[in-house]
């Protein structure tokens, strides 16, 4: 049995190929990095260079299908990455690994059929958010039978432990771990308890850079937030954030504000920020495939209808979202934007 450890993950990235969304995993995976475990990284998404430069060359990433836009519960995507992969895997991942993790519905199912090409690995379910109740949908069937075949649980927290064991009961008996979905807590001095609401109980100039990626819509009081975060960083210090414009109502009742452009620049001119500079993810074409994707993905019709529909508008929504690609910035009367992403400096 090879002594490498395979990682099978399923739509890291959810926005753009731009923008990285960490799945739970990663945090593992530069863990054993740092320990010189040489390590492959399966993913279920398009190909993209977004990884290049995260890791040591002893990880290797590598890119199972194209399926970002395909029905994510969709049976013919199910169908299509499952075959391809017991094919794959038969002939090319034969006792080749010594432990395995899975992560998301795809990626939990792809690692259980790794773990069945290489007997003597160890395969760690990673469970990042409940499967759910509907066992009719293939692909929360899918994970939920491939979890059973665990041999240990790690999930970032331990309230989702209990009923994670009242969804797949064959769970019951197998050891389970808590690891925060977070970084490497070796890289912080502290992690300190925040309320948005409050100041923050760091020191003053304490930071070099802070984000904030959809987080000013969500604070009944963006003075407060921003005024802190402006506190916190040292001089010249960067806040990088982003808000969306054309989204649905989320994270509801706290959803409270949609921003514009001018807005945003003159609240971060009275909490004192300078050099601000405000940039919208797309024009016209840009935000009809948004609402395209939201009306699909989001709204509530058959999920039947769905799937068709995401099979239809895939190549209308990359047609739109490619006629915005060097998109060029001017917040002109009439315009339409999607969201919007910046910079400002103390």
């Amino acid at each position: 049995m090879g002594q490498k450890t395979a990682f099978v993950l399923a739509f890291p990235i959810r926005t753009a190929p731009n923008l990285i969304t960490m799945p739970f995993g990663i945090n593992i995976i530069q863990i054993l990095d740092k320990k010189g475990v040489e390590i492959d990284v399966y993913l279920s998404e398009y190909k993209s260079n977004v990884y290049d430069g995260l890791f040591s060359n002893r990880v290797s990433f590598k890119f199972l299908d194209s399926n970002y836009l395909w029905p994510k519960e969709g049976i013919q995507s199910f169908y299509a990455l499952t075959i391809f992969f017991n094919i794959y895997s038969l002939f090319k991942l034969r006792n080749k690994y010594s432990h395995i993790y899975g992560s998301g519905m795809a990626g939990v199912k792809l690692a259980d059929t790794l773990k069945k090409r290489n007997k003597k690995a160890t395969f760690y379910y990673l469970n990042d958010e409940l499967p759910g109740e509907n066992n009719d949908n293939i692909w929360i069937k899918g994970e939920k039978n491939a979890a059973s075949n665990a041999d240990i649980i790690i999930s970032p927290d331990e309230t989702r432990i209990p009923p994670l064991l009242e969804q797949i009961p064959a769970l019951i008996n197998k050891p389970a771990f808590v690891l925060p979905n977070s970084p490497l807590f070796s890289d912080f001095r502290y992690i300190p308890r925040v309320d948005w609401r409050e100041k923050f109980a760091i020191e003053n100039n304490t930071f070099e850079s802070a984000i904030g990626t959809e987080v000013l819509e969500h604070c009944p009081e963006p003075k407060i937030f921003l005024n802190e975060v402006h506190r916190v960083l040292k001089k010249d210090g960067v806040f990088f954030f982003t808000v969306p414009f054309l989204w649905n109502l989320h994270e509801t009742p706290h959803d409270e504000y949609r921003y514009t452009p001018f807005s945003l620049e003159r609240i971060l001119k009275e909490c004192k920020f300078n050099n601000i500079e405000i940039w919208a993810t797309g024009g016209w074409h840009a935000s009809m495939a948004t609402m395209l994707g939201l009306w699909v993905k989001r709204s509530p019709i058959n999920h039947r209808i769905k799937q068709i529909l995401s099979i239809v508008y895939k190549p209308i929504i990359m047609f739109l979202l490619k006629k915005d690609m060097g998109f060029h910035q001017n917040f002109k009367e009439g315009q339409m934007i999607p969201s919007l992403f910046g910079t400002a400096k103390k």
